[in-house]
């Protein structure tokens, strides 16, 4: 009897619902489709109805199964003898793994449980999405765990039945039953009666003794009756039935205890909105009830959760300033125990308010001025955020605005508030330039919102009285006067002297600034119309009243004479404020009688060209400038250009031929040659002048002497080719198909030659006399001329043309130069034809035909889909003509299900190559072999398409090329077949040890379906492989298609599975998860032997562990313990990790917090024990009763027989203090100080707050 029952979180007593997603750290299982199965390995020999079970199949449907098959869609009614039996059903329906569909495995070895997790799975028809788990425990314990239940949930089995079917749990079938957030478990129930014997003989006339005995755990003051029933073969009474009654008196001792020491403490107030909830764990206690509802109100009929941890948080804030009650009822299989009622408080909540803004009553422009303020908290909770910004700003309104308001700074807060309590804060400002009028200061604190308030509305605050800028007396910079020489030449140095005055009140804002010289015709004193000449710097202040002298020597521009005037401007890039005085920063000099240098005068004179030129031809020109002039160029540079133009005036419309740079000053009667390369324009007729400038870039002042800057001499005229043919010749017969000789000369008759370019000449061949070269035939190629052919000149060419096949008759051959007209000749192109010059009388040539004769199937017998088809064709040429040994054609055999080609409908095969000679009455054969197309079975022919783009000449025998097969079976696609081979393993190794195991396999079947497949390894106990029942110790990746007869090689690093002894076979499956469906599996496995020998393990245990009971948020906790290897081996690893953690529970899982995680490098010998003694912060917002778990060789890279000793667990209140407030009141630096040397800094750091900082901390100085 297994007496196994089940119970649910919906229930007094149930489990608690514990679902911890392990989708992004379990194993995915390669499960996929619709009534699929996949094997697993358990970590643990499982009990299951009294079987040891160490592998399981899970079916895509939903539930797993332990022998047998796990494909069936179609749900029953537990138990039931029909197949499949022997099964574990979370949620049994017709399921299928669609995109999203997964399945994912973990084994948790610290609480033993492995977890099977089906992830976003949905039903066969695309509807629902269901997350659920079966988890495993190495007791025998079953839970399911019902995440997100999202569909139809009446059509589904849920419940457990043994291997016969005979014996089984419904919990659920075709029902309304699972909801997210259930869990069920189930688990064998200690039997209340038990029979010994259960049969047996009585003999004639003797008796015999049945115990009959009943076990109450589980059952409190319990009364019940029941039947044993008798049976044997006695006719006349073969049934005897015996009334069985019952009473069972609680053991009240195995009740658990209650729950204590809270967190929050009663009647605590000022708790946080989101709490964590724990208490100390209660004496015989699975699980815990919590209740939580408002103070005012009764106390819920169910609890709010259900939890095996001692915490909970709060999932949404409690209302502020509300009082809660909450209590923790302690439950295990045998009641509950009620704990005390406890009451908190949630935190009342700051409110910030601006309570006063200070400003001065009057503030003159450009000074500095303090604004203070003052934050209160009228509300009733203190601040709980340790910063928030306040921000200032300047506005003429006096109510604030963003959009008139100017923003000033942003600072920190000064201090953490209580209810009730302010700081003062304050800034300096400097008031803006010009600014004048009444303003006020508007201060927003928390300007982020980075506390919660109770009111948000009312964080800003604004100056009641208004602040009035009045705007400090400015300076007024004014020029008084300026002096130069009353008269020089142009070009000439001058001396300019000027005096500034402050006649403004106020000293100047900026300490330097630049004056500025300009110079202007007389009559002209604003800078902006001037010419600058150059800038002094004046340093220092003005006060009112002060006057400075300044300087400056200046260079007239050549351009400048008569009558001009110096113009000073004083502070001329408006470094000082003037306010409104800007006006008069300038003043000008008495009128300088500037008389004029005599200047430069560039002449152009000898121009040289040709007189005429061709298009595209290059010509060289040549100049000479002379300064004809009085004095030096005043530049060393300027720039000659040529011009072409239609007349002999230079206007902005004619274009620039080239540019030549001049470096160098020109003295007086100084000259230089100058010359160009141009190319005269294409595309141009008659006559161009040729334009030279000098000096085109205006560079060089002349005065009025630029008139002969510019020279032109007689037009040049445009001297234009003209391509004639003069002669053409050809062979006065030949042969279709043959080649013709050809000669022709091209003169040209025209005035210049034709240059920079090539062109084609073109010969063609027509039967008519008169004809549109549009429809006549070109010989050969174009006829490519490169590119110069000066006038009068001529070109002959000879080549060998092919004539057209099929011509027969007289035929006229028409010759054309400059066939693309790429040489402009203006009016000249008529002539570049010479048309009926040459008479051809042509003979049809004898021509081949190709003619596929036979096409032969090599493995007739063999032919599949996918499979090479052998093919041996011959193709005769049974035409009078042979093909040349130049030629080449391409052969193309398709395959399609009708004995007519048609090649819309057909596949092609493949393409072959043939190159001739082949003469006349001759043939060819050629054996080709292509893999078919993915076809159906049946009856298909082959097409032989010879000449397939029509390259060979076969005049009228074209529509002969086309040869097609009788019928070929053809079988469908043959399947995959992976043949595993040659497996190598080491003859002995050690347990635990790292082998290395070579495998080929081999594809003897067709090509394979799939891209990628997993091949495994695993370890037997004997000669017969069952990867079900064998240990898995590999898993391989294979990727890309293998071809019949194509093989890879396996090599792979695997771990001897530790604990095991003796002879041990290794064996190699290919495709493990059957991707390829195989007709034919029995050879994708091989094993070999292995002598395996016992390694001695160690066995890491905890034989201390020390730890205060009580921490506090943010500081130190000095912990120590002691390690000691009690086993018989030596650990393997280089380094073993210690782990510390903070769990809500006892049992170590992925929701713990790990806070150390400490290196023990080296090996650790049997016998031999470390000690480490480490300091590690406690979580700052952790607070309340926690268990502090230590676990050694936390990642388990050693293994052990026994891993319970690795762990010990140690409960921990931790204690949140109460706030203080640490302010640094003061540092110290030096005034100065050297890069890279070392600097003392002291500071003051003070407790402004009311409770005392206790515990390490760390400053930190920045420099910025």
């Amino acid at each position: 009897m297994h007496g196994y029952r089940w119970i649910d979180s919906d229930q007094p007593g149930g489990p608690a619902y514990d679902f911890v997603d392990i989708r992004n750290t379990g194993t995915w299982l390669n499960l996929t489709g619709d009534d699929a199965q996949a094997g697993v390995t358990l970590p643990f020999t499982f009990s299951f109805y009294g079987e040891p079970r160490t592998s399981a199949l899970v079916s895509t449907n939903g539930y797993i199964a332990f022998t047998g098959s796990a494909t069936s869609y179609g749900n029953q009614l537990l138990p039931s003898t029909a197949a499949p039996n022997d099964l574990i059903a979370a949620f049994w329906d017709d399921l299928h793994f669609r995109a999203t569909g997964r399945v994912y495995t973990q084994y948790v070895p610290e609480a033993e449980k492995f977890i099977i997790q089906y992830t976003d799975i949905q039903r066969y028809s695309g509807t629902g999405n269901y997350t659920f788990q079966i988890i495993l425990f190495g007791s025998g314990r079953i839970q399911l765990m019902f995440a997100s239940m999202t569909g139809t949930l009446n059509s589904a089995t849920t419940g457990i039945e043994n291997a016969s079917g005979t014996d089984g749990l419904t919990t659920a079938f075709n029902s309304n039953y699972t909801h997210n957030g259930l869990a069920v478990e189930y688990g064998q129930a200690p039997p209340w009666m038990t029979i010994l014997p259960s049969n047996g003989i009585v003999p004639a006339g003797q008796s015999t003794t049945i115990d009959v005995s009943f076990n109450a755990v589980g059952y409190l003051d319990y009364s019940d009756s029941a039947e044993l029933h008798i049976q044997g073969n006695d006719p006349l009474n073969p049934d005897e039935t015996i009334p069985v009654s019952f009473t069972v008196v609680g053991d009240y001792s195995l009740l658990p205890g209650q729950a204590g020491n809270p967190v929050p403490a009663h009647n605590e107030l000022q708790v946080n909105e989101r709490p964590i909830l724990s208490w100390l764990p209660a004496s015989n206690a699975e699980y815990y009830q919590l209740y939580l509802w408002p103070a005012d109100q009764p106390v819920p009929a169910v609890p709010t959760v259900t939890t095996a941890n001692i915490s909970w948080q709060v999932p949404s804030n409690l209302l502020f300033g509300t009082a809660y009650n909450w209590k923790v009822v302690s439950g295990n299989l045998y009641g509950l125990v009620e704990g005390p009622i406890w009451t908190f408080t949630v935190r009342t909540q700051p409110d910030l308010v601006v309570s006063q803004v200070n400003v001065p009553n009057q503030v003159f422009t450009e000074q500095e001025y303090e604004v203070s303020w003052i934050v209160s908290n009228t509300g009733a909770g203190a601040t709980t955020v340790p910063s928030w910004t306040d921000r200032v700003y300047l506005s003429s309104e006096a109510v604030f605005d963003y959009a008139t308001a100017t923003y000033l700074g942003q600072f920190a807060n000064a201090s953490y508030l209580g209810s009730g309590e302010s700081y003062l804060n304050s800034a300096s400002f400097l008031a803006p330039q010009g600014v004048t009028g009444d303003f006020h200061v508007h201060v927003l604190t928390d300007v982020f919102n980075q506390l919660q308030e109770s009111g948000e509305q009312n964080n800003t605050g604004s100056s009641t009285q208004a602040m009035i800028f009045v705007l400090t007396p400015p300076p007024d910079l004014v020029v008084s006067v300026v002096t130069a020489p009353t008269n020089g030449f142009s070009g000439q140095s001058f001396t300019v002297n000027w005096t500034v005055n402050n006649d403004g009140a106020g000293i100047t804002s900026a300490s330097s600034w630049y004056d500025a010289v300009y110079v202007a015709p007389e009559g002209i004193s604003d800078p902006a119309q001037a010419t600058y000449l150059g800038r002094t710097l004046h340093n220092g202040a003005m006060l009112p009243g002060a006057s400075y002298n300044s300087s400056a020597t200046v260079t007239m521009p050549l351009e400048n004479f008569g009558s001009q005037n110096f113009i000073v401007l004083t502070d001329y890039q408006n470094s000082v404020f003037e306010h409104a005085f800007e006006s008069n920063n300038s003043n000008i000099s008495a009128p300088i009688n500037v008389t004029l240098s005599p200047p430069a005068d560039l002449a152009i004179s000898g121009l040289s060209h040709p007189g005429g030129a061709a298009p595209l031809q290059q010509i060289q020109l040549s100049w000479t400038v002379s300064n004809d002039g009085f004095a030096n160029t005043e530049t060393g540079s300027w720039i000659d250009r040529v011009y072409l133009s239609s007349d002999n005036i230079l206007d902005e419309s004619d274009p620039v031929l080239a540019s030549v740079q001049h470096s160098g000053v020109l003295e007086p009667g100084q000259s230089y040659n100058s010359q160009a390369t141009v190319t005269w324009p294409d595309n141009i007729s008659g006559e161009r002048t040729l334009i030279v400038k000098t000096d085109a870039n205006d560079a060089v002042f002349e005065h009025i002497f630029e008139t002969n800057n510019v020279t032109h001499i007689d037009p040049v005229m445009t001297l234009l080719p003209d391509l004639v043919p003069i002669a053409l010749s050809a062979d006065a017969g030949g042969m279709s198909g043959a080649p013709l000789h050809l000669e022709w000369t091209i003169e040209n008759q025209g005035a210049g030659g034709a240059f920079g370019d090539w062109w084609t000449d073109a010969v063609y061949i027509s039967q008519q006399q008169i004809v549109n070269l549009g429809e006549a035939v070109a010989l050969g190629t174009p006829f490519v001329r490169q590119p110069s052919l000066a006038a009068g000149a001529s070109y002959s060419i000879s080549a060998d043309v092919a004539i057209p096949n099929g011509y027969v008759g007289t035929y006229y051959l028409h010759l054309v130069t400059d066939a693309t007209n790429r040489i402009f000749e203006d009016l000249g192109d008529a002539n570049n034809q010479m048309l009926n010059e040459a008479v051809v009388s042509i003979t049809l040539s004898a021509w081949p035909n190709l003619q596929p004769a036979q096409i032969s199937v090599l493995n007739l017998n063999s032919l599949a889909a996918v499979t090479p088809i052998e093919i041996l064709y011959r193709v005769d040429n049974v035409g009078a003509g042979g093909i040349p040994q130049e030629t080449s054609w391409n052969d193309r055999l398709y395959v399609s299900n009708s004995p007519v080609f048609n090649v819309a409908l057909a596949n092609p095969l493949g393409t072959i190559n043939r190159t001739g000679p082949l003469d006349a009455g001759g043939d060819y054969s050629q054996y080709s072999s292509f893999p078919l197309p993915n076809l159906t079975a049946g009856n298909y022919y082959l097409h032989l398409v010879t000449d397939l783009n029509n390259t060979v000449y076969e005049h009228t025998n074209e529509s002969d090329n086309v040869l097609s097969s009788v019928a070929l079976p053809i079988a469908s696609r043959p399947p995959s077949d992976l043949a595993l081979s040659n497996v190598q393993v080491p003859a002995m190794a050690g347990s635990g040890e790292m082998i290395t195991v070579n495998a080929t396999v081999t594809n003897l079947g067709g090509a394979t379906t799939a891209y990628s497949w997993a091949d495994g390894i695993w370890f037997s106990q004997d000669a017969v492989f069952s990867p079900v029942d064998d240990q898995l110790v590999g898993s391989v990746f294979h990727s890309g298609n293998l071809a019949n007869g194509q093989s890879y090689s396996i090599l792979q690093d695997v771990r001897v599975p530790d604990a095991i002894q003796g002879d041990w076979h290794i064996f190699v499956l290919a495709d493990r998860f059957s991707v390829l469906g195989e007709s034919n599996t029995t050879n994708n496995s091989q094993g070999a032997a292995i002598q395996v020998s016992l390694t001695p393990a160690p066995d890491l245990g905890v034989t201390a562990f020390d730890a205060a009971p009580n921490a506090i948020s943010g500081q130190p906790l000095a912990l120590n313990w002691t390690i000691q290897n009690q086993g018989e081996g030596s650990t393997r690893s280089a380094a073993i990790y210690d782990a510390v953690y903070i769990s809500q529970n006892s049992t170590l899982d992925a929701a713990d917090v790990r806070i150390l995680l400490q290196e023990k490098s080296g090996v650790v010998a049997p016998g031999d024990s470390y000690t480490q003694n480490r300091s590690v912060s406690i979580p700052v917002y952790l607070s309340g009763n926690y268990y502090l778990i230590f676990k050694s060789d936390s990642d388990d890279r050693e293994y052990e027989p026994d891993k319970s000793n690795n762990r010990v667990a140690q409960l921990l209140t931790i204690t949140q203090p109460e706030p203080s407030d640490l302010v640094v009141s003061s540092i110290a630096v030096p005034a100065s100080a050297e890069t890279g040397s070392p600097v003392t800094v002291s500071w003051v750091l003070e407790n402004q707050g009311n409770n005392e900082a206790n515990g390490s901390m760390c400053d930190g100085v920045y420099f910025s």
